[in-house]
């Protein structure tokens, strides 16, 4: 499936994306693979939406909420540079199925800044969930707004001719419920985490 984003001028009705999933299990070797869709649009004077919604039952998991380590929840992740040709910075931004929202700045496998707090205050991050035909879900929307970005990289305007970078992830360090996937195929097989840069794919933008 293509790793794309769409360029927009108005605030997306995400159902009518193109969803992208993930599809490498490296670690998996039976049919443990949770389903994730994301979307992503950047916003002509908004900024960078980003969609996840998640077919995992949160009253079903033989797992409890960890306050301490989000990764031993249920989390869907994204790293993104927005600007490959300005700074190979990212930003890393992971939620989990009880709620929990992180977002970081990062180089290679190291995390520089905490950027929940200026995420949040932009944009409430909304969380969702409920059933469909393919089953039950919960779900998140999150903003990078031009001004973290601008404040990031500096003044520089994404266009359908940009090319970002990054990938997504669908993970669980939790034994009970343990799982790694990604859109991009992972190299570094020794980090299980989404604070990451190996496996990062071109993300060009589609004009709906």
């Amino acid at each position: 499936m293509p790793f794309t984003a769409v360029h927009m001028r108005n605030f997306p009705d995400f159902d009518m994306l193109p969803a992208i999933v993930p599809t490498s299990f490296p670690f998996e070797s039976g049919s443990f693979k949770p389903f994730l869709h994301a979307r992503i649009a950047a916003v002509e004077g908004t900024g960078i939406l980003v969609n996840f919604a998640v077919y995992e039952n949160a009253a079903t998991l033989p797992i409890a909420q960890n306050t301490a380590d989000q990764l031993q929840n249920c989390c869907a992740s994204i790293s993104l540079c927005p600007f490959p040709e300005v700074s190979a910075r990212y930003i890393n931004v992971t939620g989990d199925i009880f709620g929990g929202f992180t977002g970081k700045l990062c180089t290679d496998q190291e995390q520089i800044d905490d950027l929940t707090g200026e995420i949040t205050a932009d944009f409430t991050p909304l969380t969702q969930g409920g059933s469909n035909e393919i089953g039950y879900y919960w779900g998140l929307t999150f903003l990078l707004s031009d001004r973290l970005l601008d404040r990031l990289y500096g003044t520089h305007t994404l266009t359908p001719a940009s090319v970002m970078r990054g990938n997504i992830y669908i993970l669980c360090h939790n034994p009970a419920m343990e799982h790694f996937g990604s859109v991009s195929p992972i190299t570094d097989l020794q980090n299980r985490t989404p604070y990451r840069c190996d496996g990062f794919a071109d993300i060009p933008f589609i004009s709906l």
